[in-house]
């Protein structure tokens, strides 16, 4: 790479975008990795080495931010900048491109034919949803045909299926030389546009198609659906697949099983036959939908979060990479004069500093300025073991401050402290400060509380919403036992079960209508010939819940005789049971609850209508409605799934590990105990 003189342009922000990326960092000035990405997980040696060197890592998508976490990146600020549309360029008005050899109804799909972008899945639905008599057409546009996509096309078979002549016309264009105008003249000649790709950090013909209020056609899961709403189009059902080894070709060794998705090819075919025959009213209503949600995403409003970014970099003190540089240097220095290094940081208004004002304030017996500084120091994230010896020195506390956790920690159970006084609930306790560990909810009177605990990601918008600053919210995920639960479990088979399929639910409240979906759902795809089974436990009198049932199927017009087997759990549920029923089932249906990453950790197939993180691709099979929970229910019966690929509960225990964050809360309720008895008066007993 041959970068400008140093003399000349010194150097305050590296923005590097490249391929392959850069690992290297610049020889001054901070550093803002824009990533890319497609496959769930990146190599090894790039997680270290980010975690080494950028400042900021700039992504398309939540997606790769995801696929970061997952391999362990954990050093540098990962930022979602997603990619921006010329909203000048590609508009719904304009003129459109003459195409030869279009007839009816137009589909598009641009970008390499390449298996990672799904081009042979939309062949084979091609073939499955039209014959040579239909009035439609499918325009794909080549691209890298001349370069790195060169090699790896699938122009054989678009030829192939040409020749033949045995499906809908298929018309093939090549070559990079069109101009963003001509590109955007390409999409407005289509009707609808067609994206069934494996793996994409993004997916801009997407964006750009949309843009051009054309409905799109994409999967389920992946980047495609953060900025495509499905009433811009038509999201299809899609599943996870994991590669057989942990490496990408000749990129590198992988820290888990890199993935993708893939869409069902029938469920595609499906989608294009409806694409093809729905009213043009319809097709027009989806594409307003699609140009009004590409509205979000023009240069305007990316430029501006770049642009926050940078400012964001200009006013730190330096890079990263010397900043660690220098702490390790201090550290020396310390070590050489005899000052333990783990009470000290490195920065002014850092722990570390505050830490050895009270040292010195100690050394002067001066108790108060003593204390006053080491609540600054808790402020900045001293823990409970670097604070210990200065908190016995200024006599505030002698003894470890000692959480009581409950058993199980996998749902917002209630945190004792007594120590300190101090409580983790979802509602404020009548007196004494709290911490708020709340579920999907977001109660009242968070503002009381000195943190609050949420477990999605997306809440974190919410309570900014509310006005609460950012440094009182923590991400805690739901939690799962994985020791408790696990594959090995010796499984409880209901007797009713023996020789049959079964699936089970655990339903904690009828009052949702997820149990109704299911039900009708299983009912309509299975008869009593079957051998099939589905299991409930709900949590309710089994009296109340046979009369709801009972009341459902006759209101369906269902005969009781003619449903399919149907069980439902009288017997209270132990926890020490629960492992056994689940890997005694075949497939668990999630209702809600904390009960399918508990099957998730017993390693089983899950198939989720939630909204959690814990039940997205590719951890379990996702349905926005009841016929793609069909679909989902006869691949399970007629794949017979039993098992989840190895690599959703490896994932599930690094995010979700109950004994992963069990340390990490009792660090953080340490350090927010301590800050409690700090700010209690001298006389005051903890």
């Amino acid at each position: 790479w041959d970068w400008p003189d140093r003399a000349t342009y010194p150097v305050d922000i590296l923005v590097s975008h490249c391929w392959p990326h850069r690992l290297t960092p610049p020889q001054e000035g901070a550093w803002a990795m824009i990533f890319p990405w497609e496959f769930g997980v990146i190599p090894s040696a790039w997680a270290q080495a980010m975690n080494r060197g950028p400042d900021e890592v700039w992504v398309p998508s939540k997606f790769v931010a995801d696929s970061l976490r997952r391999s362990g990146v954990n050093g540098p600020q990962v930022v979602v900048i997603p990619n921006a549309v010329d909203l000048d360029i590609f508009t719904p008005t304009g003129p459109s491109a003459e195409v030869t050899g279009v007839r009816g109804r137009c589909f598009l799909f641009v970008g390499g034919t390449l298996h990672r972008k799904g081009v042979d899945l939309l062949l084979k639905a091609w073939e499955t949803a039209f014959g040579p008599e239909d009035e439609v057409t499918l325009v794909i546009k080549d691209f890298g045909t001349k370069g790195l996509y060169s090699v790896l096309s699938r122009r054989d078979r678009i030829d192939a299926l040409q020749q033949a002549g045995t499906t809908a016309p298929i018309v093939y264009l090549d070559g990079d030389n069109l101009s963003d105008a001509e590109m955007a003249a390409l999409y407005r000649r289509c009707e609808v546009y067609v994206h069934p790709y494996r793996g994409e950090g993004f997916g801009m013909p997407i964006l750009e198609a949309m843009a051009c209020g054309r409905p799109v056609i994409i999967p389920d899961s992946g980047p495609g659906p953060e900025f495509c709403p499905p009433e811009a189009g038509w999201h299809v059902p899609s599943r996870p697949v994991f590669e057989n080894s942990c490496d990408i070709g000749s990129v590198g060794v992988t820290p888990g099983y890199p993935f993708y998705c893939e869409v069902e090819v029938a469920q595609l075919a499906q989608t294009l036959r409806q694409a093809a025959t729905c009213p043009a009213t319809e097709l027009q209503t989806r594409g307003q939908a699609a140009a009004q949600a590409a509205q979000a995403y023009g240069w305007p409003q990316m430029a501006a979060q770049v642009h926050g970014r940078l400012l964001h970099l200009a006013a730190q003190p330096g890079p990263r990479r010397d900043r660690a540089q220098a702490l390790q240097q201090q550290q020396a220095r310390w070590r050489s004069e005899g000052i333990s290094s783990d009470l000290l940081r490195l920065e002014p208004h850092h722990p570390g500093y505050w830490s050895e004002q009270a040292l010195q304030a100690l050394a002067a017996a001066d108790q108060e300025t003593a204390q006053t500084a080491l609540w600054h120091a808790l402020q900045g994230g001293l823990s409970r073991s670097e604070a210990l010896p200065l908190l016995r020195r200024c006599g505030i506390m002698t003894q470890p401050l000692a959480p009581i956790f409950p058993q199980p920690l996998i749902a917002s159970a209630p945190v004792d402290f007594p120590d300190a006084g101090l409580w983790v609930t979802e509602k404020p306790p009548a007196q004494g400060p709290w911490v708020a560990r709340i579920g999907s909810a977001l109660p009242a009177g968070l503002d009381t509380a000195l943190e609050v605990w949420y477990p999605e990601p997306w809440q974190e918008a919410a309570l900014r919403a509310q006005g609460l600053p950012p440094e009182r919210l923590w991400e805690l995920p739901l939690l799962a036992d994985f020791q408790h639960f696990h594959p090995q479990a010796a499984p409880l088979v209901l007797e009713e079960s023996v020789g049959l399929y079964s699936f089970l639910a655990l339903v904690d409240s009828l009052d949702t209508p997820a149990w109704q979906t299911l039900l009708a759902a299983f009912c309509q795809q299975f008869s009593p010939q079957d051998r099939v089974h589905l299991i409930l436990k709900v949590d309710a009198p089994v009296e109340t819940v046979a009369s709801t049932l009972m009341a459902w199927i006759a209101a369906q017009g269902l005969d009781p005789e003619g449903i399919p087997a149907l069980t439902l759990i009288q017997e209270p549920l132990t926890w020490e049971r629960l492992p056994g029923l689940l890997t005694g089932c075949d497939t668990y249906l999630d209702m809600g609850g904390p009960w399918a990453l508990a099957a998730q950790a017993c390693g089983k197939p899950v198939i989720s209508g939630q909204v959690a993180s814990h039940v997205q691709p590719p951890y379990a099979y996702r349905y926005a409605d009841a016929d793609t929970l069909g679909h989902w229910l006869q691949c399970a019966y007629q794949e017979r799934w039993q098992q989840a690929h190895p690599a959703v509960r490896v994932y599930l225990a690094e995010r979700h590990g109950q004994h992963v964050w069990q340390p990490r809360i009792t660090e953080r309720l340490e350090r927010l105990g301590l800050q409690v008895l700090l700010e209690r008066p001298p006389d005051q007993p903890s």
